[in-house]
């Protein structure tokens, strides 16, 4: 998941959560306000506040399962950054242990090199001796 597409659907959600709370305020006015008119009507707007506190609700819902999976994939994606620094970390051990290694099998070269030189110029001084 994307956080930045988690987090516009969050926005998205909490703008709707702020019109459907305008709406409702609107229609409580309305209700107060014409408190004059027809059961017939006040009933329809109470019919229409109801579905529209049950939308704010669902949308409530919605937005605290969004919050959720934000948070969860913060966490996700700390823990991925944790274990990238630690692979790095391990990485980079792995690069100078192979470093050392080759510097430790040009040295061994050379003291081979070394030990036939002087085994050679040993069989010489004995044959020369002999």
């Amino acid at each position: 998941h994307d956080l930045r597409a988690e987090a516009a659907a969050l926005q998205r959600g909490a703008a709707s959560v702020e019109e459907l709370r305008a709406a409702v305020r609107t229609k409580e006015t309305r209700l107060f306000v014409g408190s004059g008119s027809s059961k017939v009507s006040l009933q329809a707007e109470r019919d229409q506040l109801r579905k529209l506190q049950e939308q704010l609700v669902q949308l409530g819902a919605e937005e605290d399962s969004v919050r959720t999976q934000r948070d969860l994939l913060a966490k996700q994606q700390e823990s991925l950054r944790t274990q990238l620094a630690e692979q790095k970390g391990r990485l980079q051990l792995l690069q100078s242990q192979v470093a050392r290694r080759g510097d430790v099998d040009s040295e061994l070269a050379a003291r081979q090199a070394e030990l036939r030189e002087c085994t050679e110029a040993a069989q010489r001084a004995r044959a020369t001796a002999d």
